[in-house]
């Protein structure tokens, strides 16, 4: 599993989750505007995952986002918690150094790239369903927590 080093912290992917967790995230996910992430009509892939970026760091939900999917080394699953994502959220939110602030930004994107294929998924998957069940929509492809640990 790969770490990262912010400040004096080293942090990991959560990985497998818990129940709360996954609730957690879909909340957050919900407060970020995200649940209904899909490409729309005549937006270029670059729009879309600015959009996204926009919205991930204009709701406040971004750093919780964040600390639901990194944790301190060494965290078990089943010791992850709500108060465990806003401790990591308030520290990665408070890095300074231009190294740091590189890290979380990384961080950021990546979450970011989840979510963009997600969306990108969602929209040709719906597109196939709908168009064989000659429907105009398909479903939303609502991002939650997995068992990997990811939206």
């Amino acid at each position: 599993m790969q770490t990262i080093k912010i400040g004096d912290r080293t942090f990991v992917e959560l990985g497998e989750s818990t129940i709360e967790h996954d609730l957690f995230v879909l909340e957050r996910t919900r407060k970020a505007g995200l649940v209904e992430a899909v490409l729309e009509d005549g937006e270029s892939p670059d729009q879309f995952a600015r959009r996204l970026l926009t919205e991930l760091a204009t709701n406040g939900a971004a750093l919780e986002l964040l600390g639901a999917f990194v944790v301190p080394e060494g965290t078990k699953a089943e010791e992850w918690t709500p108060g465990l994502a806003r401790e990591t959220a308030r520290y990665l939110g408070g890095r300074s150094s231009p190294e740091d602030k590189a890290h979380v930004r990384q961080l950021l994107s990546e979450l970011t790239i989840h979510f963009f294929a997600k969306g990108v998924t969602s929209v040709w998957s719906s597109k196939t369903s709908s168009e064989a069940e000659g429907h105009a929509e398909g479903e939303s492809g609502v991002p939650v927590a997995t068992g990997t640990g990811t939206a």
